[in-house]
């Protein structure tokens, strides 16, 4: 009977991760439909200098997604302070409206404004998160994608503020 039970708890577990990645997969993914239309105006905006290939974007922001969605399932489990909650909520929503502000709306400016709160939940994610290790691993390399964006959204505002 014991056995049912820890069985049955695994498989909530599992099925609670699997729900958190499906709901930040489903927002990226969402995210990018809505701005998908717009590539015409970004193409014809000056590059920075290190602007990687278009295709590396897609597997990038899916396993980061993924990442998010388990942390998500994470939170759920293993309940915490409802700040943590806000700041994970803020920092998921600032990633979600970035797309649709540059791509969509063509506003650089605001979708670095964006950025920079973002990437300050993330940092500050990493601070409160220092002695839990996997929510402060699983968010590193989205920290750090994210560092990367904000220099690519900052150099496109700076290369193109007089288009």
């Amino acid at each position: 009977m014991l056995g049912i039970s820890k069985r049955a708890l695994k498989l909530k577990n599992i099925m609670t991760y699997l729900v958190g990645v499906l709901i930040c997969l489903g927002l990226g993914i969402g995210s990018g439909l809505v701005s998908q239309h717009s590539f015409e105006w970004y193409h014809q905006l000056t590059q920075p200098a290190l602007q990687p290939p278009e295709w590396i974007f897609a597997p990038i922001w899916t396993l980061l997604y993924i990442l998010m969605g388990v942390v998500l399932g994470h939170l759920y489990l293993y309940p915490t302070s409802p700040i943590i909650w806000c700041l994970f909520s803020l920092q998921l929503l600032c990633n979600i409206i970035w797309s649709p502000l540059f791509f969509y709306a063509n506003r650089i400016n605001l979708a670095l404004i964006d950025l920079f709160i973002l990437f300050g939940c993330l940092i500050t994610w990493l601070i409160i998160h220092r002695h839990q290790s996997m929510r402060l691993w699983l968010f590193i390399p989205y920290t750090l994608w994210t560092g990367f964006a904000l220099y690519l959204n900052m150099s496109l505002y700076f290369l193109n503020s007089t288009q």
